[in-house]
């Protein structure tokens, strides 16, 4: 457990909070201090996020009514959730169920989120908002929303930021306080209930070393360790022992030795300097009546590290790094995996599930957050409008891993389990295991990616019938899973649950991986094959099986392979293609329906630029983006519109502009210049991506998908990477593999848990 620094500024929670040393206040630091540092690259040792070629970590987060952000180590922001006023920041009001950036924030230290609306304090210390602004609290001398980030006029010297529902406040250096927003009861804290567009001073605070929100409601910590609230007092959230809204800030009564504030909704909490934690306010969907107009105990605690208030939550981590929540749990705010509904009475602190060495939390209106030590986000509660960051809109009662923050470099989908090679050079398999195809050690299944055991410095996977192999960055080639064909290419036919090294590959620049055969392109131009060769797939002449690999015969210069289900293929310098292997439905396509043991040419094929191999079809891209297809036609895989089986590559009318393909089983992908995808062929798992289950046999856009910048496929499924690092999948989920945790077939794309 890494414990927070006494008096940095606060990340805080649903209505956040800011706090710093009375001493860098008032002290030596006259300016802020902006550090610079080398940024890490990109490779092993990374364990964080891939941002610009350097590796990233969040380092703080911020949750919002119905959004959620994080600040990453290079000063920039990512936002997710509701984005109907522009509180995502990304110059959109359309929602996002995944971590997108913030335009134009590049050097921010602190952010706050409020109810539909967020801030960043940069390191000049000025500061800038966006989202819902009607009430002014954006501070730009306007009353309007703003889907991007715009300057809070006037404000130069902030060291610390906390917002409300509507409104938002500022530490300043030097120890005082300025509002701005909504003031109908008096949470400016300027002796009015006049609302403000601009940034306010709060008069009669001095010594200020924390400043938080809650939902109406505003409250600062002293440097003498007490505190003064104002605004609303519903419940009795100010703790002066009243009901009473103050419009200037008023103590709380009995309250000393405070190192730390929260708010959020109508309740306030502090964290005492022996570990404690005393609340007041109105919590849940019941009051505490008096009791609750002054600082009370929390029961039920121990040593507090840190207390974050949501709408009608609040959750404490412990110095341990494990975290207690109590309060409303209409939909699972307390992570405990269950949520009671609406009407149902306020909770005692609970543990949180599953939850070990976090370092922060932020409290939402009814969803939190937490970052633990390694840098990964867990978020629960509320879904509605994607505000966990899992890619989708549904309650989670306990913590989920947040999406879209995990950085994949390259995909392989293989017949029931798919693979992802990552920024660090390790990679991910999940999904069927029977056969020790993900290469952990074991053949348990996995609904969520695990780690291939033992693997760094990877450059490529391929991941085939049920095995999986990797090119290694020195040329060398590991494989594991199925082996009674001989795949993982060790000389043996015993299957292998983790990576076993291929025999006598040292120097490969490209693998593929059939269905029951593997091979191998060289830095000579040779290629190389093992496994099954029933049918000559392996291309040495015989139909002998090779457990280690062996030289295809009459192959020089090639530039590309493509393993398909009982074929291979192999791309030359000069454009042409050569195939070998089944032929019963033209795949080689050399006019015939011939099976061949060696290499034959492509008839007509004089540009080609890139292969694809599905199981008994073959497709190749020209190089001004048309692309030719041949074989089997039966479920509309070869998208001329029919079902009818072509010998020879025939063009696929009505598309262009295409770079790059991608062949499952019986339908087949391409990714467009503008970073959109079509795909064509066989639907009965939803491979296609439409939405629908029905066979596609011409070109289809897969909607909703953007920014892809890799496509893969592979039996019933299909993947493609993001250009934010992220990972979508649809189709066949059998054993898992489309890897969102879930089991379920999907007919439309979704993000890939990390």
């Amino acid at each position: 457990m890494v414990s927070r620094r006494a008096r940095r500024p606060s990340p805080h929670p649903g209505w956040l909070l800011a706090g710093l040393l009375w001493g860098i206040l008032t002290g030596a630091c006259a300016t802020n201090v902006s550090t610079t540092r080398a940024p890490r690259p990109c490779g092993a040792g990374c364990s964080g996020v891939c941002l610009a070629d350097a590796c990233e970590t969040v380092t703080q987060i911020a949750a919002g009514g119905d959004h959620t952000c994080a600040l990453f180590s290079n000063g920039s922001v990512r936002c997710w959730g509701a984005n109907d006023v522009g509180q995502v920041g990304d110059g959109t009001t359309a929602l996002r169920l995944t971590p997108t950036a913030v335009r134009g924030i590049t050097d921010a230290v602190e952010i706050t989120a409020g109810g539909s609306h967020t801030c960043a304090r940069l390191t000049d210390g000025t500061v800038r908002c966006w989202g819902w602004g009607v009430y002014g609290q954006l501070g730009d001398l306007d009353a309007a929303s703003r889907p991007g980030p715009v300057a809070v006029r006037g404000l130069f010297d902030a060291v610390g930021l906390a917002a409300g529902s509507i409104h938002t406040c500022a530490l300043i250096r030097g120890g005082t306080v300025r509002c701005w927003g909504s003031n109908e009861d008096g949470r400016l804290g300027d002796g009015t209930t006049t609302s403000r567009s601009f940034a306010l001073t709060v008069p009669g605070l001095s010594r200020v070393v924390q400043v938080v929100a809650g939902s109406s409601h505003t409250c600062a910590r002293l440097a003498d360790g007490t505190a003064r609230c104002w605004g609303a007092s519903i419940g009795g959230a100010i703790g002066d022992g009243t009901r009473n809204d103050r419009s200037v800030p008023t103590a709380v009564v009995g309250l000393s030795g405070v190192v730390d504030l929260s708010a959020g909704g109508a309740y306030t909490c502090a964290r005492l300097t022996d570990g404690t934690a005393r609340c007041w306010g109105h919590i849940g969907e019941v009051s505490f009546g008096t009791e609750g107009y002054l600082p009370n105990p929390v029961d039920g605690l121990g040593a507090v590290a840190d207390v974050e208030v949501g709408g009608g939550h609040a959750c404490a981590l412990l110095a341990e790094g494990t975290v207690r929540c109590w309060g409303s749990n209409r939909v699972g705010e307390l992570g405990n995996g269950t949520s009671t509904g609406f009407g149902a009475s306020s909770h005692p602190p609970g543990t949180v599930v599953g939850l070990a060495d976090v370092v922060e939390l932020s409290a939402g209106d009814s969803h939190t957050c937490a970052r633990l030590a390694g840098g990964a986000l867990r978020c629960w509660g509320n879904d509605s409008f994607g505000q966990i960051g899992d890619g989708t809109s549904a309650r989670r009662v306990s913590p989920t891993a947040v999406t879209g923050l995990a950085d994949v470099a390259g995909l392989a989908p293989g017949f029931r389990h798919t693979c992802a090679r990552l920024v660090d050079g390790t990679a991910r398999c999940w999904g069927l295991n029977f056969f020790g195809q993900l290469g952990d050690g074991t053949t348990a299944d996995r609904l969520d990616p695990v780690a291939v055991r033992g693997l760094g410095s990877v450059a490529q996977l391929a991941a085939g019938g049920d095995y999986t192999c990797a090119r290694l960055a020195d040329g060398a080639v590991r494989c594991w899973g199925h082996n009674s064909g001989g795949a993982v290419g060790d000389g043996t036919t015993t299957d292998r649950p983790a990576p076993t090294a291929v025999v006598g590959l040292d120097d490969a620049v490209e693998i593929s991986a059939g269905v029951g055969q593997a091979c191998a392109r060289l830095a000579d131009g040779t290629v190389r094959c093992w496994g099954y060769n029933a049918v000559g797939q392996v291309g040495d002449g015989t139909t002998i099986q090779r457990p280690t690999p062996v030289a295809v015969v009459g192959i020089a210069g090639a530039v590309e392979v493509a393993a398909g289900g009982s074929h291979t293929c192999a791309r030359l310098a000069d454009g042409t293609a050569r195939c070998w292997g089944y032929n019963n439905n033209g795949e080689l396509g050399d006019g015939t329906a011939i099976d061949r043991l060696v290499p034959v040419v492509v008839t007509g094929l004089a540009d080609a630029v890139e292969l694809a191999a599905g199981d008994s079809h073959t497709c190749a891209r020209s190089r001004e983006g048309s692309v030719r297809c041949w074989g089997s036609n039966r479920y509309g895989q070869l998208g001329d519109g029919t079902v009818d089986g072509a010998l020879e590559p025939a063009v696929l009318p009505g598309l262009a502009d295409v770079v790059e393909l991608a062949a499952g089983m019986i339908h087949t992908c391409a990714r467009v210049t503008d970073g959109t995808v079509r795909c064509w062929g066989s639907n009965d798992y939803g491979q296609v991506g439409d939405g629908t289950v029905t066979d596609r046999p011409v070109p289809t856009a897969v909607p909703g998908l953007a920014g892809v910048v890799e496509i893969a496929a592979s039996g019933f499924q299909t993947c493609a990477r993001l250009a934010d690092g992220t990972a979508r999948c649809w189709g066949s989920d059998v054993y898992g593999k489309v890897g969102d945790g879930v089991g379920a077939a999907r007919t439309t794309h979704v993000v890939v848990t990390f």
